[in-house]
């Protein structure tokens, strides 16, 4: 009789252990502010023109809102989304971000040319975009993360896997993104910024079966933000 009683004993613990296991589980998945409104409230639209002697290239691309002061507003992106033309002057380059149904010229770029990143100035405060809230912070294997883009050209689209792994320098998500996805943020679960998307790894150009993305980690977003004392 005692050794039945001591058998259930046990087994009630791992029971009550596995329970408790779940439910803090639970209540981390239903503290989440990740919404869809939540990543398109910051994220904008950005599109870029070069012109040179004997042609002239647009682009266009994502970018996420990092700071937000009375007249100003700070935005996040990749160099390359900032102007192909890495050496042309800011006066060669026509970037605009798209605000409701209005474009509004750059003013300034910050660049991180080795990191594939830059930060993007414009002269006015965007009524409709908020900056993030929760910081910059670094995602692990198997964490869930989350991305509005525009994929394509086709604004705003979302989703949503976890971070993979790393590729030197680089992180891997298990994302579909695509053309039209380089500068937009990557986000966690508590809605902190945890990477940049930059490339694209898929089969083809033709972004069949695309299941993953490269991104500028956490960490590096972070230590370069810093440096404007951003966010």
């Amino acid at each position: 009789m005692r050794k039945l009683f001591t058998c259930l004993f046990i087994i009630g613990l791992v029971l009550f252990s596995f329970t408790v296991y779940n439910s803090a589980e639970t209540v981390s998945d239903s503290k989440s502010v990740i919404s869809y409104e939540y990543l398109k409230a910051r994220t904008v639209y950005i599109a870029g023109t070069a012109k040179s002697e004997d042609r002239a290239v647009q682009w266009a691309g994502t970018g996420v809102v990092v700071k937000k002061t009375e007249h100003l507003t700070y935005i996040l992106t990749n160099n390359h989304v900032a102007g192909w033309y890495e050496d042309a002057e800011l006066d060669a380059l026509a970037i605009y971000v798209q605000s409701e149904s209005r474009y509004i010229r750059v003013t300034s770029i910050i660049r991180h040319k080795l990191l594939d990143m830059a930060v993007i100035i414009i002269e006015e405060n965007l009524a409709d975009k908020v900056a993030i809230t929760e910081g910059v912070g670094e995602v692990f294997p198997s964490n869930k993360v989350f991305v509005v883009g525009h994929h394509l050209g086709r604004k705003y689209v979302y989703g949503e896997g976890v971070f993979a792994g790393y590729d030197g320098l680089s992180g891997i998500i298990q994302v579909p993104v695509c053309y039209g996805n380089s500068g937009s943020g990557v986000f966690d679960i508590k809605g902190r910024l945890v990477g940049l998307v930059f490339a694209i790894s898929g089969v083809n150009n033709f972004c069949v079966d695309v299941s993953h993305g490269l991104i500028v980690n956490g960490g590096d977003v972070k230590a370069f933000l810093n440096t404007m004392n951003l966010p």
